[in-house]
């Protein structure tokens, strides 16, 4: 579709009114003030850590709808430096590149000012921090640092990555233009980039308060037990399945190999919050989202997603293939999953113990003596002889604790606690731990497509909706939707 741009100088097809001719919940952020805005975002106690994937935002369709602009005019210079990007730069240049440059005016999401992608010079970093107030330190590594950081009262994350000879801009830009591809309520959401001397910023949505790694960790401190039932996070926990899945297929379906799929690479936000009549702050949902596509790929063609050579990988999480840098396909993100899927299935397993101790003898006490098979999982990959402690390296060790979660599954006192899994509510864990043993088939040709795990375990109504509407916090540090404030 050809691009519309009026022209700088005034001259040239009139623009529409927005206010006249769009709904008022469709009008341009570049034309809206802070007083248009009636959304709210989830919370996000992000806590700091060392690894930089693990507090991300979510991606969706680039839409007018959602977001609104910082107040900077949009024709104006800084000194001599136009404030918008200019077909001959370099930075456009490396967007027209990638299919991310130019933007459509009617579909730009115009966090800026000066566009959805932008150039601050060094001396405007003033400008940048009153557009973008930063609100916490989310992670950091010697190439690259993320903060959480407010534009308006959206809550935003900003990876901020120093490009150079080991990481050029347009490599660094492959990240945008994976997500600019993908429209999926469970896949990280960019809002948009700016370049600042040597630094790329790419802004993502939503900020979340976990990754998988540490939402499951407190289902291993028993302590959290009572929260985990009047939190409903085990009930969030088990619809996972399905929504990974689907966000995969889709994934895969765009001709994407994620490549890096990981329990701190998927991140976990809280959808609405409530107090229970026993004063409990607790939550009505979790949603879970696949982030960081930093060493992800895209393709032409299916055939074209066969590689070999050397890549970067997470070992603990890479398939045989990956590690051993032979040739790898799409299969290779389901055996990542299908380790994922084992840490979750061990967390329910444990936690579908308190139920039954429960049931048997309703005090606290017995919750405390139930097992712990997420740490066991993690005992048994460190008694590797060479110190291995990858998923490929103890495949046999591996499919023994999967055999002895069927076994525990099939041994369920309260069936209607587990049969939540599958789309006709007819099988238990047994049949996804069956699921995941083939997912970690040592061979690729012998896994399931993304596709078929889909086909098997069905989509949620969350899956098909669409990506996540931008939300922003209102002044009380509360968070709502813009339909609940209409």
């Amino acid at each position: 579709m050809e691009s519309y741009y009026p022209d700088h100088d005034g001259t040239g097809t009139e623009e529409p009114d927005p206010k006249r001719d769009i709904p008022p919940l469709l009008v341009p952020w570049n034309v809206l003030d802070m007083s248009d805005i009636g959304r709210l975002s989830p919370s996000s106690e992000s806590r700091n850590d060392n690894n930089i994937d693990d507090f991300f935002s979510a991606k969706s369709v680039i839409s007018t709808s959602t977001f609104y602009t910082a107040n900077q005019p949009t024709g104006e210079k800084i000194g001599n430096h136009p404030s918008r990007l200019q077909d001959d730069h370099e930075y456009s240049r490396i967007l027209r590149s990638r299919r991310l440059w130019p933007v459509e005016p009617m579909i730009e999401q115009d966090w800026s000012g000066r566009g959805q992608h932008a150039e601050f010079q060094k001396e405007e970093r003033p400008l940048v921090d009153e557009i973008l107030k930063t609100e916490e330190l989310l992670g950091s590594t010697s190439s690259a640092v993320v903060q959480s950081v407010k534009c308006k009262r959206i809550l935003l994350a900003r990876k901020t990555i120093r490009c150079n000879r080991h990481l050029t801009k347009e490599e660094a830009v492959d990240e945008v233009a994976h997500l600019h591809q993908i429209n999926h309520a469970h896949v990280i959401r960019v809002i948009g980039t700016y370049i600042m001397g040597q630094d790329l910023s790419i802004l993502l949505y939503p900020v979340a308060e976990y990754n998988l790694e540490s939402f499951l960790e407190e289902y291993t401190t028993q302590e959290y037990w009572l929260i985990f039932l009047l939190g409903r996070r085990l009930d969030s926990l088990r619809r996972f399945f399905r929504c990974l899945s689907s966000a995969m297929d889709y994934i895969h379906s765009a001709k994407i190999k994620h490549m890096d799929i990981k329990p701190k690479n998927l991140l976990v936000r809280r959808t609405t919050t409530k107090t229970t009549p026993l004063g409990v702050d607790a939550s009505d949902g979790w949603r879970i989202y696949i982030a960081d596509f930093g060493i992800a790929k895209s393709y032409t063609t299916i055939e074209e997603t066969e590689t070999d050579g050397p890549t970067r990988f997470t070992r603990k999480y890479a398939a045989p293939e990956v590690v051993d840098q032979a040739k790898r396909g799409l299969s290779a993100d389901v055996f990542s999953m299908g380790c994922v899927f084992i840490e979750i299935l061990a967390t329910i397993i444990g936690i579908r113990e308190y139920f039954n101790a429960l049931d048997s003898a309703n005090t606290v006490q017995i919750g405390r003596g139930c097992g712990d098979h997420l740490s066991a999982l993690r005992r048994l990959l460190a008694t590797n002889d060479f110190g291995d402690t990858s998923y490929q390296a103890n495949l046999t060790a591996v499919r023994s604790f999967l055999d002895q979660l069927h076994s525990l599954s099939t041994l369920e006192r309260n069936p209607q606690f587990i049969r939540w899994v599958y789309r006709d509510g007819s099988q238990s864990l047994w049949g996804l731990a069956d699921l995941t043993g083939q997912m970690l088939d040592v061979d690729p040709l012998q896994r399931p497509s993304a596709a078929d795990i889909v086909l098997l375990l069905g989509r949620l109504p969350c899956c098909t909706a669409g990506s996540d509407q931008l939300e922003a916090v209102n002044p009380a540090g509360k968070f709502t939707s813009l339909s609940e404030e209409e």
